[in-house]
C-alpha cells in the first residue's frame, strides 16, 4: 500500500452516483469485474476496485475502492502488452500494482445487472483488514449463493 496515494474528492464522495468502468479497464474478470480501474469523469484520477463480496441472490457486488497513481498502472499495462513466457510473472505484476494503490477508502456496492451504484460507505478498519487479507489469499471466493 502506498499511503501517499488517495482517491480524488469525486471518487471519494459518499454521494457517488456512477462509477465509470470501461471494458479496457477491467484487469481481472470472472463472470464480472474482479479487479478494475475506475476513471473519474471530473478530473481523470484513478481508483482501483477489488471485488470483496458477491451476493448472487440479491444481485449485488461489493468492491473496495482505493486511489491509484497512473504511473504504476502504465507500467502494468506496458508489461502486460509485452507478455512473458514466465507464468508467475503476471501474478507478480498484479501484486505490484495492488501494492502501489493507496489505502482502501470506500466500499462500493454495485447492482450486478447494470453496474449502478447502490451504496457507498467509508471503509472501516475491520473491512480494510479483511480486504487486505483477501488480496494475499488465493484463490478468491466470490460465489456466495446464500
Amino acid at each position: 500500500m502506498n499511503a501517499d496515494v488517495a482517491l480524488c474528492a469525486h471518487l471519494a464522495s459518499l454521494e457517488l452516483a456512477a462509477l465509470p468502468i470501461a471494458p479496457a479497464d477491467i484487469l481481472e474478470w470472472r463472470d464480472a469485474p474482479v479487479v478494475a480501474i475506475a476513471r473519474c469523469r471530473e478530473c481523470a484520477q484513478l481508483g482501483l476496485l477489488e471485488l470483496v463480496e458477491w451476493d448472487r441472490r440479491r444481485g449485488v457486488r461489493t468492491y473496495t475502492l482505493a486511489g491509484l497513481d497512473p504511473k504504476p498502472l502504465a507500467v502494468y499495462l506496458r508489461d502486460l502488452a509485452r507478455g512473458s513466457c514466465d507464468p508467475s510473472r503476471l501474478a507478480k505484476e498484479g501484486e505490484s500494482l495492488l501494492a502501489a494503490a493507496g489505502p482502501i477508502e470506500r466500499l462500493i456496492s454495485l447492482a450486478a445487472d447494470d453496474g449502478s451504484v447502490l451504496r457507498v460507505e467509508e471503509a472501516s478498519a475491520s473491512s480494510t483488514e479483511v480486504a487486505r487479507s483477501e488480496r494475499s489469499s488465493a484463490p478468491r471466493r466470490f460465489d456466495r449463493d446464500v
